[in-house]
């Protein structure tokens, strides 16, 4: 379910629509149909993406999976015979969790994509998934995961990544001291690790290090074509076409293939939206379930009615209440070199030098996220839920989740990260309300989801609402930029100084063409309200390429100046989220800081702790010369202030992360610090929104709560638990099975043991 809407978030929407139909099968029994979400890459050791994990999660076992009370348990791996309140993980680990140890079971196996069963899993397998990720070549998207958790990771992977290397020649130098150990006589696969790691279990989860087979290793085509591919999960792709339809059939060779209550995952691909469109597919018995729209007026009225706290007892339909806001976060990123600098083209070229010389600029990324009313963008997912027709609850100011961890500080007191990340602006003086003379500091009220913080800080919250003061002040605000950037920047005054509305440095924004005309006519709104601000400097134009599919390539190949993705948890520790805006994190393949400085790898620079040292060797290569001469933002002091930031708050992370253990306090707090410097004093980001909002209503041919609620890993992507009904439940039959649910979440809190299926938990041996 938590999956499900997720995907909802991202539907493409237009104006009409038609389904894709099979030519081929007849649906069995007992057959689930969604929608379609296409797949890039078929080799899970290659992917990050969540379109990918809801097929892979479904085709290939990981080694951990979570169940539908919120627990781990062993998938490939086998579940310690001790599991228990005081020992509550799947495998053996020693004192300081630096080590953890797991037996693969004995039935476990590979099938093709047509069923036939191919050979037992191995422990060995495990090695090729290391194999894979580590090798340069193969531009795994998981490998941070693996360099800051595994030992030896990053020198296996910084070796290979020098020119002219040889891989499997720096694998075998540095295997003996490579921290993943196979035992094939006991069957055991060993993980040693970079540091402390209470969490690690969290990482198994994910698809990163499920194994891979040997042929994976031989032939990249695998990971393009499924008709290649190894399978080790519930369901097999049977058929698939791209925008069009997928079949997942069930794999009778799967360990658990008993539990599997459906034959097919049957994914529909659809060609254009409306706000109506899954309910009227699954009206048409299209889809199995639909999650009703509050833009979907007819929809609403019919399934919900017109009280939303006391909803009519639709047959089928199940509320699910969401407190936190939800763990991913939906955010702005700054791409601070455009892959059109590398056009053939003069004039487009010089866009992107103006576009990426700006973004550098601090005061440029603060303007864009003091003027920007995220409010307009964010009211489309919130409007139905909002109290305030001008603030919406969904409104985000963290980039880590406000509840996503907590811990007790030295007297006792428990604090959120909330807590934690208010108290560091406090220590950093930001101010509350720039709109009065002395400094106001920061509160929960000031700072929790569903607060425009970021213009209350600059306006102050009564300026708001005051448009024509608000104009004006922003009006200062915009002259006050474009004078700075006139008085520091050759490049940028040339540009500035231009006659009429051509004198403004265009930012591009490239959007979704199939959100056109619902999520993305907010978009235009807001964005079109930046415009208008009188004496701006800057000026986003938003561009829609032809397709979908040339949207996502690029968006992902660095075309646009300001991108807008979202980030959830891959493990349980706020590192999942700190580390992708580092130098060389996960999201630098939309900011670009590898691209724009020319280094390498982050760990080799990172070395020294001199930031200005790298800086300076970096910028005296030839061959970096005339890019950092063109492009690269420089401060009196001769180094590039954003280079400088990154690289301390680079540093400082590493530091925190391999050193802070004993004490998740003080780890948090550190991570509260890192992040509130991101985000209000370089404004490196902007957070936009939560991923959920305070309740959703869903309609489902299938008993509630059977899907995993494990909030890390890909476990929630996994429907082989779901159970489907030939008709819509009433509601008394649904509360029925609600209530047994919660009666048995709140046995297992007082006893994690219990509740468990014997299968899954290996109870039976």
């Amino acid at each position: 379910m938590k999956k499900l809407l997720t995907l909802l978030l991202g539907i493409p929407f237009v104006a009409t629509f038609s389904v894709a139909v099979s030519c081929g099968k007849a649906d069995p029994e007992n057959t689930y149909k969604m929608l379609l979400s296409d797949v890039t890459n078929w080799v899970t050791a290659k992917n990050s993406s969540a379109s990918d994990s809801y097929t892979l999660a479904n085709t290939n076992a990981n080694a951990l999976s979570g169940d539908e009370y919120g627990r781990l348990y062993g998938d490939l791996f086998l579940t310690q015979s001790n599991y228990s309140n005081e020992y509550p993980y799947v495998g053996l680990h020693n004192e300081n969790f630096t080590e953890w140890v797991y037996t693969l079971r004995n039935d476990a196996t590979w099938s093709d994509y047509q069923g036939n069963l191919i050979r037992n899993i191995t422990v060995n397998d495990f090695l090729n998934t290391a194999k894979y990720v580590l090798n340069p070549a193969n531009t795994s998207q998981v490998v941070n995961l693996w360099l800051t958790s595994i030992k030896g990771a990053e020198d296996i992977y910084s070796e290979a990544s020098v020119e002219g290397a040889d891989f499997e020649e720096v694998w075998n130098r540095n295997s003996s001291n490579f921290g993943l150990k196979v035992n094939e006589s006991l069957n055991t696969v060993t993980y040693q690790l970079v540091k402390p790691m209470n969490y690690f279990e969290s990482l198994l989860s994910y698809s990163a290090f499920s194994p891979i087979h040997d042929d994976v290793l031989l032939d990249p085509s695998i990971n393009d074509n499924y008709t290649k591919g190894y399978y080790s999960g519930p369901f097999l792709p049977t058929e698939y076409e791209k925008e069009s339809l997928m079949l997942l059939d069930k794999n009778n060779n799967y360990h658990f293939a008993d539990k599997v209550k459906i034959n097919r995952i049957k994914a529909i691909g659809i060609k254009g939206f409306t706000t109506s469109t899954t309910r009227e597919l699954f009206e048409s018995n299209t889809l199995s379930d639909f999650v009703v729209s509050p833009n979907d007026k007819e929809g609403w009225d019919k399934y919900i009615g017109n009280d939303m706290q006391n909803p009519k007892h639709t047959p089928g339909m199940v509320e699910y209440q969401n407190n936190t806001g939800g763990i991913r976060t939906w955010s702005y990123f700054f791409n601070f070199l455009n892959t059109d600098y590398f056009s053939n083209d003069e004039n487009t070229k010089k866009r992107a030098v103006e576009a990426s010389r700006a973004l550098q600029y601090k005061e440029v990324r603060k303007f864009i996220s003091e003027n920007l009313d995220r409010n307009k963008r964010a009211k489309y997912d919130s409007w139905i839920y909002d109290t305030d027709e001008s603030l919406s609850n969904r409104l985000r100011n963290t980039y880590i989740p406000q509840t996503f961890v907590s811990a007790k500080d030295s007297e006792s007191n428990s604090k959120k990260f909330l807590d934690m990340e208010v108290e560091a602006l406090n220590k950093l003086n930001i101010d509350a309300d720039e709109s009065k003379e002395s400094i106001q500091k920061v509160t929960i009220d000031d700072f929790k989801d569903g607060v425009d913080f970021t213009r209350n800080k600059k306006y102050g919250k009564d300026n708001l609402n005051n448009s024509e003061q608000l104009i004006k002040s922003q009006s200062k605000e915009a002259l006050n930029l474009k004078t700075y950037l006139i008085e520091k920047d050759v490049t940028l005054k040339s540009k500035l100084s231009e006659n009429n509305n051509s004198g403004k440095i265009i930012l591009n924004f490239v959007d979704n063409p199939e959100l056109k005309t619902t999520s993305g006519a907010y978009t235009t709104e807001m964005i079109e309200n930046f415009n208008k601000i009188e004496n701006n400097p800057l000026k986003i134009e938003i561009i829609y390429p032809t397709t979908q599919n040339e949207f996502s390539a690029r968006l992902y190949r660095g075309y646009s100046d300001i991108s807008f993705f979202n980030w959830g948890p891959d493990y349980e520790d706020p590192m999942t989220y700190s580390a992708t805006v580092k130098l060389d994190g996960d999201f630098d393949f939309v900011i670009n800081q590898q691209k724009l400085f020319k280094f390498n790898s982050a760990s080799d620079i990172l070395k020294s702790n001199n930031a200005k040292q790298e800086y300076e060797k970096l910028k005296n290569n030839e061959q970096n010369k005339n890019q950092y001469n063109e492009l690269v933002v420089e401060n009196e002091n001769g180094i590039s202030e954003l280079f400088e930031s990154r690289y301390k708050y680079s540093y400082e992370l590493q530091e925190a992360d391999v050193n802070l253990y004993k004490n998740n306090y003080e780890r948090y707090t550190k991570f509260a610090e890192l992040e509130a410097k991101t985000l209000y004093q370089d404004y490196f980001l902007l957070p936009l929104m939560g991923s959920a909002p305070a309740k959703q209503f869903q309609v489902s041919y299938s008993i509630p709560y059977r899907t995993s609620s494990y909030a890390f890993g890909t476990s929630a992507y996994n429907y082989f638990n779901i159970e489907l009904v030939d008709y819509l439940l009433s509601y008394d039959e649904l509360q029925a099975y609600i209530d047994s649910f919660y009666n048995n979440l709140d046995d297992i809190r007082n006893d994690i043991s219990s509740h468990r299926d014997p299968k899954l938990w290996n109870l039976s041996n």
